[in-house]
């Protein structure tokens, strides 16, 4: 099978390492945060010269105190990858799909720096 793909285990590697980068990951299992992402769907074409790739995750974040839900969105995050970085399609299907993914999770970023969320204060939920 010549397509690549990004699956769960994946993405959650890839998120906890960037909330770990952002300065956002409880080092203990006490974070005042929790936060759940759901990779809902990935959407990639099977042929053509440009791949666009759209990753749709579902995240939810919730207070351990109080047990509220503060943010609970579905992001939905396309990356186009051209001949031009890669000419083998195999390797431009694979660069759509880590770049739709690192821009859902920089999405997920902006969001949480919307909501004022502090350092070491997010736990994830896998």
């Amino acid at each position: 099978m010549w397509t690549s793909e990004i699956g769960g285990p994946e993405f959650q590697a890839a998120l906890q390492k960037s909330l770990g980068n952002a300065g956002l990951l409880s080092a203990g299992d006490k974070a005042p945060y929790s936060l759940r992402a759901n990779l809902v769907r990935v959407d990639q074409p099977m042929f053509g010269l440009d791949f666009e790739v759209t990753s749709e995750v579902e995240y939810t974040l919730v207070d351990n105190a109080t047990g509220k839900e503060l943010l609970r969105e579905t992001l939905r995050t396309p990356f186009t990858a051209g001949v031009g970085d890669a000419f083998v399609a195999v390797t431009r299907l694979r660069l759509a799909n880590e770049g739709s993914a690192r821009e859902n999770i920089s999405a997920l970023l902006k969001r949480l720096g919307e909501l004022n969320i502090e350092a070491k204060q997010v736990s994830l939920n896998q």
